[in-house]
């Protein structure tokens, strides 16, 4: 529901690791391994930012372990 934005609705928002490029207007696929966190409001954008770092640590560290 985006919190941090006060956005309404619910939206799926996909980092894609390791990518770099554009891929709007693009169709793709996400297939769920787990869940890495809660969802949480943060006090800013920087703070999300932070935790969107340690959730990519941490993604990739499930990944590995498959």
């Amino acid at each position: 529901i985006n919190p941090t934005f006060n956005q309404i609705g619910i939206h799926i928002e996909t980092h894609l690791l390791d990518y770099q490029g554009e891929l709007y207007n693009c169709t793709a696929r996400v297939y769920f391994i787990c869940r890495i966190r809660n969802e949480k409001q943060f006090s800013s954008p920087s703070q999300l930012s932070m935790q969107i770092n340690r959730d990519i640590y941490t993604a990739k560290n499930i990944i590995r372990n498959l």
